[in-house]
């Protein structure tokens, strides 16, 4: 059987709790969970260490959003194929999806899941297939689940980090 994802992050966590236990590492378990999306189309990497540096931690979910986590069933009496196929149509319908209300439904599942007390949006320029729709999800966000959300553009990696930086704060003084 394949490495099973859920049992390995449990372990994980269980590791990472002895380690604060014996003062390596910090419990970052009282700070404000952000909710990065999406990575997939491109990110900046400082965002994740200004969010640290502003006491609040980053969730990365972008898998689990678009559902490519879900096991594929494999057996004897099972078609390869046919399951494989069976997942990436469970991954289309109900997790990146093939419209815009599919895809922002994905993320709010995702984020009441986790208990995100935020969501910080990556647009990046000239890349249009993800960020058009972040005006829907914004507000769906605010109606359906009421935390904060802010977007972060930008062109190239490292480009506009300083022009970053007080949007971010201005957006995690909103969780004191």
């Amino acid at each position: 059987m394949a490495y099973n994802f859920l049992t390995g992050r449990s372990q994980l966590v269980k590791e990472m709790r002895e380690r604060i236990k014996k003062g390596i590492g910090i419990d970052v378990s009282q700070m404000p969970r952000v909710l990065f999306a999406p990575m997939y189309q491109g990110w900046e990497p400082k965002t994740h260490d200004i969010i640290y540096e502003l006491d609040g931690r980053a969730i990365y979910a972008d898998w689990e959003i678009l559902k490519f986590l879900e096991d594929i069933l494999a057996s004897n009496h099972l078609s390869p194929a046919e399951e494989y196929a069976r997942f990436l149509l469970n991954a289309t319908e109900s997790g990146i999806g093939c419209d815009n209300d599919t895809l922002t439904d994905s993320y709010l599942r995702v984020a009441k899941n986790l208990n995100a007390d935020g969501l910080l949006f990556f647009q990046l320029f000239g890349c249009h297939s993800i960020s058009n729709f972040y005006t829907m999800l914004r507000e769906k966000v605010r109606r359906e689940l009421e935390i904060p959300t802010t977007a972060i553009t930008f062109n190239k990696i490292g480009e506009n980090i300083v022009q970053m930086k007080p949007r971010l704060g201005a957006f995690m003084e909103m969780f004191k």
